[in-house]
Formats: structure tokens, sequence, C-alpha cells
């Protein structure tokens, strides 16, 4: 797949991948951000592991200055 194919098949993705902080998991209108919608088990798996080493690198990065 290329290109516009492929954001087509992730537009109409049967998989989501949504992230929610926890800073308002008691706000009950506070939605969460979608990271995107997949064709596929697969890349909605592959995406869900980006966001989540993404947010560890933040946070490695956070403690190392002394934030955390």
């Amino acid at each position: 797949m290329k290109g516009n194919a492929k954001k087509k098949a992730r537009a109409k993705g049967r998989w989501r991948v949504v992230t929610f902080d926890n800073f308002h998991f008691m706000d009950e209108g506070e939605g969460g951000d979608e990271a995107g919608r997949f064709a596929t088990y697969e890349e909605a798996l592959a995406e869900a592991e980006r966001v989540v080493d993404r947010s560890l690198r933040w946070e490695r990065h956070l403690s190392a200055w002394g934030h955390i």
C-alpha cells in the first residue's frame, strides 16, 4: 500500500489506538487522544508500542534533569 491508499485504510480501520492521561482520570468528559485507526491488529499494536516508547523516553528525559 502506498500514500493515499494507506491513509484511507487507516481512516476506515477496524483498530484504533487511543491514549488517556492519568491527570484527568476522574473527569468523565475528558476524551482520549486518538493516535490513529489501523486496518490490522499488528499495525495498531506497533503504533501503541511507539506511543509507550515515546512516553518512556520523555519520562527518562525529565528524570535525568531532576524534574521527576
